[in-house]
């Protein structure tokens, strides 16, 4: 056991059940010396003893031991015990002190560093497993590797929240018809659309689907009609949802109290659909037409497209959705992210009701700075990497490290080899309070390895600019940054997408040049002589990352 002698510590004794465990394992408990250990080794907040006492006994036998507790340095709780007589005439005292352990525990555990409980009733390890579980969490690796890429202790905050699950039940599953996550801004927005016009990504089921960077549906809500820019059929097939997450209401599972899926299926849009829920939500594939229908009245493919929902005019949810960022915008004064879930019932000869759960608003890091890149700066056979898809805004020239995959290495059947080995770079790169420049193949951050890199935000939270990359064998959709985007508008980091073949590119011969500081079979860490330049036009979705040394003489031929 070992403690720092900084670190804040309380104990909790629960007196009785302690004593019979202690008895029954044949030792007894020096309180003086126990709580001498701790002081020794650490800063004691607390020391609570708890006990039922009779208060109808004269003299009770634990008197001179809780008299003793009192006056060295120990807090007593107590409370009156329970007398009575059992079925074979036995005298019996009931007094269990659980609940003031579970209360004062509760309280005390945001601030501690160690809570340490002496018991002998193993009904408290469901007490221990959630405290370890929510506070503990700030030092998981995933914590402790977002908060050294900028958060501050003063900027986070955790509580538990309790919080009624929209959706309905459909046999051994409850889920939502649609969950849904919005923006008031986008960096990245497609044409028409404006960075201000912001950005709606929905999912059928649980919202877990958006927050895991799963196979979700995009749109703007200027535009609700106009699809993501997929270039083909084929594409949107492969391309959208296929699964979903709801409650598990069947068999309870193994316990399992870190699994996050502990009370979670994942179900199949067959499954959906037998539920009767695609209806609203899907389109059919005709192969003979090659057209995409909007509804389930065909027999096909299903894609999951939400054109129903978004097309016809019998639930105005679109509507509802701007009215909502609108009005949380004026309450936050500031650009916001907000999150809802949906569920419909479709009557035929009644009153079809939609309902829609508004469940969390919080506002967006929104970057004024004004930088000009111009087309003719993107063609600059100077450039680093060049692109006309960026989500981002701003210019920087802090960053000096480069991490990228290796071209002639990659290959999709091993990008989660791929995301352990960045997890390492990052790592010491993080240590070393170096910024880096990442770039690799295909979405950042997908829960499908064969649609990109398998990696979640701790494993890359060093990266200050980021390059999603297409090539030959891994031609997919880009993910505009959308397994991230609030870590990426939090930590201002930018984003850029670079299609293979496209007309313009990431210089691989310049990059290959560079002095390595470290390399595997699957990616290099290089470090130029000269720091980054990375400039960022929001307005635009242009951005170019040149050498410093490169970006002097730009400006000077500027």
């Amino acid at each position: 056991m070992h403690f720092l002698p900084n670190e804040r510590v309380a104990l909790f004794i629960d007196g009785a059940n302690l004593y019979s465990a202690s008895r029954n394992l044949g030792f007894d408990v020096d309180y003086r010396n126990l709580l001498d250990f701790f002081r020794k080794k650490s800063q004691v907040i607390r020391a609570y003893y708890y006990s039922a006492v009779l208060e109808t006994d004269e003299y009770s036998p634990l008197k001179p031991l809780t008299d003793w507790l009192a006056y060295n340095g120990y807090t007593l709780v107590t409370k009156p015990a329970k007398e009575f007589t059992d079925s074979s005439g036995r005298r019996r005292v009931k007094g269990s002190m659980d609940i003031e352990v579970a209360v004062d525990m509760l309280e005390l555990a945001p601030r501690l560093d160690h809570a340490i409980l002496f018991s002998g009733d193993s009904d408290f390890r469901r007490l221990v497993e959630a405290i370890k579980f929510v506070y503990a969490s700030t030092y998981f690796r995933e914590a402790r590797d977002y908060r050294k890429s900028g958060a501050t202790a003063t900027d986070e905050k955790m509580a538990v929240i309790i919080q009624e699950v929209v959706g309905l039940r459909r046999g051994e599953r409850f889920y939502p018809d649609v969950s849904g996550v919005a923006r008031s801004y986008n960096y990245y927005a497609f044409a028409p659309a404006r960075p201000e016009d912001g950005v709606v990504t929905l999912a059928l089921g649980l919202g877990k689907t958006i927050v895991d960077g799963g196979l979700a549906w995009t749109f703007s809500p200027a535009f609700p009609q106009k699809p993501p820019p997929f270039a083909s059929i084929d594409n949107m097939l492969d391309g959208t949802q296929k699964d979903f997450w709801a409650v598990n209401m069947g068999k309870p599972p193994a316990y399992d109290p870190v699994s996050e899926t502990e009370y979670l299926v994942n179900a199949t849009l067959s499954d959906a659909e037998n539920d009767g829920v695609l209806d609203m939500l899907a389109s059919t594939y005709d192969p003979h037409r090659d057209r995409v229908l909007p509804g389930t009245n065909s027999s096909g493919p299903r894609i999951l497209n939400f054109a129903p929902m978004l097309m016809q005019h019998q639930f105005p949810v679109n509507e509802l959705v701007r009215a909502l960022l609108h009005g949380s915008e004026l309450s936050v004064d500031a650009k916001v992210e907000i999150e809802f879930a949906i569920t419909f019932e479709i009557q035929r000869h009644e009153i079809s009701r939609a309902r829609l759960g508004f469940l969390q608003v919080r506002s967006l890091v929104v970057s004024d700075q004004r930088v000009d890149v111009s087309e003719e700066q993107l063609t600059d056979s100077s450039a680093i990497v060049a692109s006309d898809m960026v989500i981002g805004n701003g210019a920087t020239n802090d960053i000096q490290d480069i991490v990228y995959v290796r071209p002639e290495a990659f290959s999709p059947m091993i990008t989660p080899t791929i995301a352990q080995h960045l997890e390492t770079v990052n790592r010491e790169l993080q240590q070393q309070h170096r910024p880096f420049l990442l770039i690799g193949f295909g979405r950042w951050g997908s829960s499908h390895p064969s649609l990109g890199i398998p990696v979640d935000w701790s494993q890359i939270s060093g990266a200050r600019t980021i390059v999603e990359a297409t090539l030959p064998e891994m031609n997919v959709e880009l993910s505009q940054g959308s397994h991230f985007f609030h870590n990426l508008s939090s930590f201002q980091t930018n984003y850029f997408m670079v299609r293979h073949g496209g007309p313009h590119r990431i210089n691989w011969s310049w990059l290959n040049q560079q002095p390595v500081m470290h390399e595997t079979e699957l990616i290099r860490h290089v470090r130029p002589e000269s720091s980054l330049a990375v400039r960022v036009d929001g307005r635009t979705r242009r951005g170019i990352i040149l050498s410093e040394q490169n970006a002097h003489m730009d400006k000077r031929n500027h």
